[in-house]
């Protein structure tokens, strides 16, 4: 029986919770700084648009934020090979995560708003990295193409009696995709409220979201 069971981390409900904490961080940073940091696809195009173009500093900072998310996978990978705790590495992962959110907390007015948007890009890289699928399939975080392209496979399977697809794997993943859009949406109402402050909120789901993993491993043993 115990052979079965399924980990708290494959769980939808679980996805879903990353999902909107990730929508959260990207719409924070299109908020108070007004760039998608896990944009990436986009910084990529305008990168090699502004060097075609000759705008040497628009494709430096297109060419950081890239740099800066592939830091956070680098940190990811770092961790994930050298963690010495019991259980699943992405619980601390979870916890640098919150850590770093609670940080651009503390940022005003004043802050530089690149260097803040670079940040917001390492912490997309690090969130991209720690879960990429569950029960209703594979998903990716702060980065939103590639879930599209499934939801479309999805529909089709769905749809088509020659698939012989599951309706229910369809709602489950576009459940999933609507989490990460009320992330964004719940993230907006917050920055009008608390501006920086609002990034308290995905922290601290960050951190609670490492406990279920912590709870679930506990009950495992």
């Amino acid at each position: 029986m115990e052979a079965s069971r399924t980990p708290v981390t494959k769980k939808n409900l679980f996805a879903a919770g990353i999902l909107m904490i990730a929508g959260a961080l990207n719409s924070y940073s299109n908020n108070m700084y007004n760039v998608v940091a896990g944009a990436h696809t986009g910084d990529l195009t305008k990168m090699s648009a502004n060097l075609a173009n000759g705008k040497w500093d628009a494709a430096a900072n297109n060419g950081l934020m890239i740099l800066f998310c592939i830091i956070g996978v680098l940190i990811d990978e770092v961790l994930k090979h050298n963690y010495r705790g019991k259980g699943d590495w992405r619980k601390a992962a979870l916890v640098i995560n919150g850590a770093g959110l609670a940080l651009l907390s503390f940022a005003g007015d004043e802050s530089p708003a690149k260097l803040m948007s670079y940040f917001c890009s390492l912490l997309c890289g690090l969130m991209l990295n720690m879960f990429r699928d569950c029960l209703a399939g594979s998903y990716n975080s702060t980065i939103a193409t590639g879930n599209m392209r499934t939801l479309g496979q999805y529909l089709y399977e769905a749809a088509d009696p020659r698939a012989k697809g599951d309706w229910k794997r369809f709602l489950s993943f576009f459940g999933l995709m609507a989490s990460y859009a009320s992330g964004a949406v719940l993230i907006t109402f917050c920055c009008r409220a608390a501006a920086y402050r609002a990034s308290l909120l995905p922290a601290a789901a960050s951190i609670a979201m490492a406990l279920v993993v912590l709870k679930d491993e506990k009950k495992a043993a």
